[in-house]
């Protein structure tokens, strides 16, 4: 009775959780797409376990209906994870990159078919009873390298993202793991389906947060998480003002569609050269923010030979120009450049004050954060006009 209340309370969640997904305006089409795939796959998977336990010795006229249902969960199993990676990564994915899960997940197809008929990853024995196979652990092996596949999708997606939320992704992977630890351990605790359930819950509003935070066309951190992460800037940092000289000009002579490709090229640039230090947002139409990590004003100026931060600062800055400029040849539009500015900012925490002095020992907090903003800006402009 436990047993069929965990399978349908497991199946009710999962059906819930698709009409929230039906309903969800922050998920792309691909994305959600996959997702469902995801749910129909756990009620598949959950509802085979179901009738396969209640198969055991019964009748022997089942036996073949019980081979089939322990086929079909063994088959599809191992797929859930590979389901996750599909839907991080749908735009990355190469043809030969699906071929060779494609073919990897056959091959477990083929071993399950194998095991109907002779004993090898699981076999029904002569009473109908459902008993793990020689070779079961192929099977772990499987669903382990998934999810371990899986991991890698989405710690390469969270680092493109700029290692947002990672405390949620240990919960996700944690609710895998014990799914898996728990049937290991005692095959009679089947609570397994229900930790997949919590996981793909976690896994949704885990990527529908972090779909929010995210400008759609640079990829770069939004408005929205910028203005969230000023509210918790209370340690030392540096803002970097940044924006595309003349750009309304190339709108209007290339079109908006070339604005984009130039605003995406500005975007990875700024990722290249600011990501390790700092969180990079996009703030309006042309115009980035980049906010210097905790602790990071620190370590660039213990680096500098004289401890002198704003030649840190500006050595920085001018590593982005150099990079934007290798990219001229393929996009000559972006020729006017960028301008930029920066403020600084000592925050609550001065424990590392005595580092952040300029060559002549003398210390530059351009204020309060506010201040540090509108430093940036005027330095910014002040650049432009240079340049014009």
């Amino acid at each position: 009775m436990y047993y069929t209340i965990i399978i349908m309370a497991t199946v009710v969640f999962m059906d819930l959780q698709m009409i929230q997904l039906a309903e969800n305006e922050t998920l792309r089409r691909k994305e959600k797409t996959f997702l469902a795939a995801i749910a129909v796959t756990v009620t598949i998977g959950a509802s085979c376990e179901f009738f396969g336990y209640y198969l055991n010795e019964k009748s022997m006229d089942t036996i073949v209906l019980h081979g089939i249902v322990k086929f079909i969960e063994f088959s599809i199993v191992p797929c859930i994870p590979i389901l996750y990676c599909l839907a991080v990564d749908f735009e990355q994915r190469s043809k030969l990159r699906r071929n060779i899960i494609a073919g990897i997940l056959s091959i477990n197809v083929l071993f399950e078919l194998i095991s109907i008929f002779t004993p090898f990853i699981f076999y029904i024995n002569d009473k109908n009873v459902y008993v793990r196979g020689q070779f079961y652990w192929i099977y772990v092996m499987y669903y382990l390298c998934g999810i371990a596949y899986f991991i890698y999708v989405l710690m390469k997606a969270i680092s493109k993202y700029q290692n947002k939320n990672i405390l949620s992704l240990i919960g996700i992977v944690t609710f895998f793991m014990i799914s898996m630890v728990v049937r290991a351990y005692n095959s009679d605790i089947r609570t397994d389906w229900l930790f997949m359930a919590m996981a793909y819950s976690s896994f949704i509003n885990y990527y529908s947060d972090m779909s929010l935070k995210v400008d759609v066309l640079t990829s770069l951190l939004n408005r929205r998480s910028y203005e969230h992460h000023l509210q918790k800037v209370d340690y030392p940092t540096c803002v970097i003002q940044l924006d595309i000289n003349n750009f309304k000009t190339i709108n209007d002579t290339y079109g908006h569609h070339c604005g984009d490709i130039c605003l995406r090229v500005v975007a990875e640039t700024i990722l290249e050269n600011y990501k390790k230090v700092a969180y990079c947002y996009r703030t309006g139409g042309d115009e980035f923010t980049i906010i210097f990590k905790r602790g990071e004003m620190d370590i660039i100026t213990q680096k500098n030979e004289k401890h002198d931060l704003y030649a840190a600062i500006n050595a920085l800055n001018e590593n982005f120009t150099n990079l934007l400029e290798t990219k001229y040849d393929s996009y000559p539009m972006l020729k006017s450049g960028v301008s930029y500015g920066f403020g600084v900012f000592y925050g609550t925490i001065n424990s590392a004050i005595e580092v952040m002095q300029d060559s002549n020992n003398t210390r530059f907090s351009d204020g309060t954060l506010t201040d540090a903003l509108r430093k940036a800006d005027e330095r910014m402009y002040e650049m432009k006009q240079r340049k014009k």
